[in-house]
């Protein structure tokens, strides 16, 4: 809605005899002749407005005032037997018939303004409503871009929030792969660690069995040579005990 959409033509000129209207808010306002003014000599003006009719009428009589001057004669008995009657005096002529004056106007439904400075007053009536109701269409339009406006800032607002929760969200699980990750590393270094302690002990276990094997071949070793040597000794002994 706009002000374009206000149509009103601010200077009327009238014509009685055939009427004439202007356009206001998509209805038509008539200003006509009131047919029975028209045959009394009145000067009226109708204004209807869809189903209304005001009118304004302004009636004009004329009234026609007749005098009738009488005259009075008095005589004696003497003189009025000498003195001719005197000649008959003519009626005054009857006065013409008043016209009929018109019936009287229906009472006005709204207040009325005269013609033509009520025209101007109404046009600047209409201007003024036209005016403020194309400012209210504005400030309408105007209200409902800044909704509009505010919500696509909340919308923006929201998916702006929405990705830096889903951030917050990654980088929680990133977080936590990295822990679980540290978590299977150290329990790797544990076994591996218990892996090593537990082949230490077999590799000493291995190397004491190998010492206490070692040992036990060089005691046999040296038993094996004293009984030679004791052998040896006896038949040397023997062999001297002979020579002798």
């Amino acid at each position: 809605m706009s002000i374009a959409q206000f149509h009103f033509r601010r200077s009327v000129q009238l014509s009685p005899e055939n009427g004439d209207s202007f356009i206001f808010l998509g209805r038509q306002l008539h200003l006509m002749k009131a047919p029975q003014d028209l045959q009394s000599g009145g000067d009226a003006v109708s204004v209807r407005i869809g189903e209304e009719l005001t009118t304004t009428t302004t009636t004009t009589t004329t009234t026609t005032t007749t005098t009738t001057t009488t005259t009075t004669t008095t005589t004696t008995a003497a003189a009025a037997a000498a003195t001719p009657p005197p000649p008959a005096v003519a009626a005054p002529p009857a006065p013409p018939p008043t016209p009929p004056s018109p019936p009287p106007p229906p009472p006005p439904a709204a207040a009325t303004t005269t013609m033509p400075g009520g025209i101007e007053v109404a046009s600047l009536v209409l201007d003024a409503l036209s005016f403020l109701l194309g400012l209210g269409g504005w400030f309408w339009q105007y209200r409902q871009l800044a909704a509009a406006q505010r919500a696509r800032d909340n919308a923006e607002d929201a998916r702006k929030g929405a990705e830096k929760e889903a951030g917050k969200q990654r980088a929680a699980a990133a977080e936590k792969e990295k822990e679980r990750e540290a978590a299977v590393k150290e329990r790797e270094a544990a076994v591996k660690e218990r892996e090593r302690a537990e082949a230490g002990v077999a590799e000493k276990e291995r190397e004491r069995a190998a010492a206490v094997a070692e040992k036990e071949r060089l005691r046999a070793e040296v038993d094996r040579l004293r009984n030679v040597l004791a052998s040896v000794a006896s038949t040397a002994a023997d062999a001297v005990a002979s020579a002798l």
